[in-house]
């Protein structure tokens, strides 16, 4: 069994695409009536580390989704992580299981470094195969799954930021044309806001690197907990920010703006020993196709209107005029 391909971009939103493939080459060579994966988030760092937020629930599935009722995944779930090895699972097992609306469930377990990273479960399989035989070609199967997700998170890796876990700058001018395209083609808009931290050199004069470097991460994670999961977090470099924000006109990033302000304002940063503050950001944003058309001409007004902000010596955000 050979997994069909694709182009895949290099870093962690391509696994979506990898998963997709995955089932569909299932479906295709066992006949099964649907094909879930679920991913196992509390047993691995593997996930983690391309920072996705990702649930124990099916991550993806395909076929008929609903011949399993959410109570019947649920008990299913609990199952999972006790199974090592690919197995058919009759009407017997699934009645001790609560799980009635199939006849059949075949486990899939992906497994590599002793790590559980996911499993793939199809449902009634076609009866006139070789059980035998299918479970060769898992085999096979599952070697190149193992091989393909690996490589995915070496590459993804260097699109992630050390510090952070945040998208790098690389990642960013990806899903900046990621979301051009998008928004070109279905006539949608979507926002980018630019973020600096305010006097992050007198920290770092003061307290030392270190403590620079706190303030830096516990601002990225603030930022990350504060916006939607489709929205884009990145670091762009030093102590900036850029957040792609989907499907978001003007209006609704300029309350983002004043909503992520506050949040850091809020914010009481514990530095060295007993000392602790408070610090402030900058935020200038712009929006497609409002104020510009064009990757370069939305960072330089999102810039632009950051640093104006920043020279006003006061952190709102004042108006700032920009050429439609």
């Amino acid at each position: 069994m050979v997994l069909k391909t694709s182009t895949l971009r290099p870093f962690a939103l391509s696994l979506k695409e990898y998963l997709s493939l995955a089932l569909e080459t299932l479906i295709e060579e066992s006949r099964a009536h649907a094909a879930y994966w679920f991913v196992h988030p509390e047993k691995t760092e593997y996930w983690d580390t391309l920072n996705l937020s990702i649930s124990s629930k099916p991550f993806h599935s395909i076929g008929h989704t609903t011949s399993l009722s959410l109570v019947e995944f649920s008990s299913l779930e609990k199952h999972l992580l006790n199974i090592h090895e690919v197995c058919l699972l009759e009407e017997v097992t699934l009645k001790l299981w609560k799980i009635y609306s199939v006849s059949t469930l075949l486990i899939i377990p992906i497994e590599s470094c002793e790590e559980r990273l996911a499993t793939i479960v199809m449902s009634d399989i076609s009866t006139e195969q070789n059980l035998d035989t299918l479970k060769k070609k898992m085999s096979l199967f599952i070697r190149q799954m193992q091989l393909t997700l690996r490589s995915l998170h070496s590459e993804a890796l260097a699109f992630i930021d050390d510090l952070t876990g945040l998208h790098n700058a690389r990642a960013f001018h990806i899903l900046m044309e990621e979301n051009l395209k998008r928004s070109q083609k279905l006539g949608t808009c979507f926002s980018l806001l630019m973020i600096d931290i305010d006097d992050l050199k007198k920290i770092n004069d003061q307290y030392g690197h270190l403590c620079g470097n706190t303030v830096i991460r516990e601002t990225a994670q603030l930022m990350r907990k504060s916006l939607r999961i489709n929205d884009h977090v990145c670091r762009y470099g030093g102590d900036e920010f850029a957040i792609i924000l989907e499907n978001s006109n003007s209006s609704m990033a300029q309350d983002i703006v004043q909503r992520l302000r506050c949040t850091i304002e809020d914010k009481s940063f514990h530095l060295r020993a007993s000392r602790s503050s408070n610090i402030a950001v900058s935020i200038g944003h712009s929006t497609f196709p409002n104020h510009a058309r064009t990757i370069e001409g939305l960072i330089q007004i999102a810039d632009e209107a950051m640093y104006f902000n920043k020279t006003q010596k006061r952190n709102i955000n004042l108006p700032y005029s920009v050429k439609t």
